[in-house]
C-alpha cells in the first residue's frame, strides 16, 4: 500500500483550474519558496557601468519553488517536511503579512 507524497496544490473557484500546479515535499527535505530576485524585477539594462558593478555581485540562486505574484519575496518562506510533518517559516519579516495557510 503506497502513500501519497505530502504536497501544496493551487485551490481555485474555476474547478477545473484547483489542483493544475502541485510542488511535492519530499521526506526530510527543506524546499525554499520565493519570488523573482530584485535584480530580475528590474529588467535589462543598458548601461555598461551598472552590468560591471552588478557582476562582481555574486548571483543568489532562485528558490526551488518559484512564484510570480504580487507580495511574494524573492525569500519568501520554507517548508520542512519531517516524517511527513509540514513546518512553514517565512524568511522575511514582511513576508509573514503576506503568508497564509488553507487561507
Amino acid at each position: 500500500v503506497g502513500i501519497e507524497p505530502v504536497m501544496m496544490m493551487n485551490v481555485n473557484l474555476e474547478v477545473e483550474l484547483s489542483g493544475k500546479i502541485r510542488y511535492v515535499f519530499y521526506n526530510n527535505h527543506t524546499a525554499e519558496i520565493g519570488g523573482h530576485s530584485a535584480k530580475l524585477k528590474q529588467g535589462d539594462s543598458d548601461d555598461s557601468e551598472e552590468e560591471e558593478e552588478d557582476s562582481d555581485v555574486e548571483e543568489e540562486e532562485e528558490p526551488e519553488i518559484l512564484l510570480g505574484a504580487e507580495g511574494v519575496y524573492p525569500k519568501h518562506a520554507k517548508v520542512q517536511n519531517v516524517e511527513r510533518r509540514c513546518f512553514l517559516t517565512t524568511q522575511d519579516p514582511k513576508a509573514s503579512k503576506s503568508t497564509w495557510i488553507n487561507g
